[in-house]
């Protein structure tokens, strides 16, 4: 203390007297390189050119995911009077945020949520500049964070190895995925099983279960389509139906005033049709289908089959409680064999990819018109945006963007090193595609289709069609979506994404929606 006071004294004499000094309440009152000095005399602005020293600067986080929080931390230190401490990211270096002087450190909170978060695993680099009441900046200090991840969590949902469906989503976010054990199962949004397992049907499950709005629908091997209560915990007795062969591929539903009907289409040649009324309805017998059904704006139900001796065909059928054939032997051709499921623009139009490559649009009418070709065959559904371009890839690992007359957007296509599944399209985000593959990597995209981040998921197993989910009750500037996988090894991804799935878009992800419902009169 007698030093300091001896310090103030030999200042004083050197740069004049308090009573040359204008008077100060705060450091704020004076001007830049002084400060208020509190002397007995009086508080009175006086020179300091001396600035701050920052030190020791920490970068904490709990689990460090990407809408987690990192706490910033410093250590400051001025000969006189520290005014101010702020770190920013290098997430987006203008922005800075205010720490707090406590317990001896400054310490600031950050959630990571609203900030750009342009990888799927990386450090965040915090950089802490103080300065103090003069207006002296410090040289800054900085620290890194250990890595900030995407990846919410991983587990295997069996404890034996198990090819997995496309996940469905409910509205609380429960995921409901299939099993080649011939097990539904239940995953809550964090991970944990939402109850036990439900066996469904005698054979495996290979087709994408739907959820509608009064029961789970799951097609089997056993060729028949079964309906499993909400809550999951069990088939629904009588609500099911036979088709003549396995149900492989995804189902489709509509919800009637008085029914909710699911749709599959079979190897064996028919659609059928269970309802929660108990009723059941088929179609005839044609060629096996190859792809599932969809459902169009006016409740038209198209499906793609096999012609043994020409190119696949895309059949139609109007429905009241059964089935109408509405081309019959007009039946339009769609290129050879279409295994993904079509899709539907804001028209009507049904959009399909063959195995030969071929985009075709098939109008209500049946008009077909060839739209373009890709280098190989399409393994996956057609997105659809909002302003009827459409994105697809193919088994190349190139991925397309063309626009509704089919004229290439993106030149050249991105390459995403494995047979490309159906990308999800994104709202409210500069990722504008979340695009998974059977090489078991995820890409994020631009609205221009350039990378903005990509990783593969646990082994690299193939993965499936992904979905996204977004939780309610959201912070202000803030908008994150899970997006889940399955794979064929038995495991379940959540990975955290920005933006949401785009509510203006006709097809924004195979089977329509979050639900799977393949039904382009139900919300996104």
């Amino acid at each position: 203390m007698r030093r300091m006071i001896w310090l103030l004294a030999t200042v004083l004499a050197a740069c004049g007297s308090v009573q040359d000094r204008a008077g100060c309440a705060a450091s704020a009152d004076c001007p830049a390189g002084e400060y208020c000095a509190h002397t007995a005399d009086g508080n009175v602005c006086w020179p300091d050119g001396q600035p701050p020293a920052v030190s020791d600067v920490t970068v904490a986080c709990g689990t460090c995911l990407r809408d987690g929080t990192v706490t910033v931390s410093a250590v400051v230190t001025d000969d006189h009077d520290v005014g101010a401490v702020e770190a920013s990211l290098d997430l987006d270096p203008a922005r800075t945020v205010p720490l707090t002087l406590s317990g001896g450190r400054w310490t600031a909170r950050v959630p990571l949520g609203a900030w750009p978060f342009p990888a799927f695993a990386r450090p965040v680099r915090a950089t802490v500049v103080a300065r103090d009441g003069a207006r002296n900046a410090s040289a800054p200090a900085s620290a890194d964070s250990p890595a900030v991840t995407r990846l919410r969590w991983q587990r295997a949902v069996d404890g034996v190895v198990v090819a997995l469906t496309p996940p469905a989503i409910m509205d609380d976010g429960t995921i409901v995925v299939g099993g080649s054990t011939g097990k539904l199962y239940f995953v809550s949004p964090t991970g944990v099983n939402a109850h036990d397992p439900l066996p469904v049907g005698t054979g495996q499950i290979t087709a994408a279960p739907a959820i509608g709005q009064r029961a789970i629908w799951v097609g089997s091997e056993d060729f028949s389509i079964y309906g499993v209560k909400l809550d999951g915990s069990g088939v629904i007795p009588g609500v099911s139906v036979a088709s003549d062969g396995p149900i492989r591929v995804s189902l489709a539903v509509v919800d009637q005033p008085a029914e909710e009907w699911a749709f599959g289409a079979s190897t064996g040649g028919r659609i059928a049709g269970a309802s929660t009324q108990a009723n059941t309805a088929k179609t005839g017998i044609t060629n096996g289908y190859t792809s599932g059904p969809v459902i169009g704006p006016s409740g038209i139900v198209f499906a793609a089959n096999a012609n043994p001796v020409a190119a696949g065909l895309l059949r139609s059928y109007g429905f009241d409680g059964a089935f109408t054939d509405r081309w019959g032997n007009a039946t339009p051709s769609v290129g050879m064999t279409v295994l993904a499921t079509p899709a539907v623009d804001a028209a009507g139009d049904v959009l399909t990819g063959s195995q030969d490559g071929k985009l075709v649009r098939v109008d209500p009418a049946g008009a077909v018109i060839s739209v373009c070709d890709l280098s190989g065959s399409a393994v996956d559904s057609i997105v659809i945006l909002s302003k009827g371009d459409f994105v697809v890839g193919d088994i190349t690992g190139l991925l397309y963007r063309f626009s509704p007359g089919g004229t290439p957007l993106w030149t050249p296509e991105p390459q995403l090193g494995g047979a490309v599944l159906s990308p999800l399209v994104i709202a409210g985000s500069t990722q504008a595609f979340i695009v998974p593959t059977k090489a078991g990597s995820v890409f994020a995209l631009t609205d221009a289709g350039a990378e903005v981040w990509h990783a593969t998921l646990g082994s690299g197993a193939e993965l499936r069609t992904g979905n996204l989910f977004t939780p309610p009750g959201q912070a202000a500037g803030q908008l994150l979506s899970e997006a889940i996988f399955s794979s064929a090894d038995g495991k379940l991804y959540d990975v955290i994404v920005d933006g949401q799935l785009d509510p203006a878009a006709p097809w924004p992800k195979a089977f329509h929606d979050r639900r799977n419902t393949s039904n382009a009169g139900t919300r996104p």
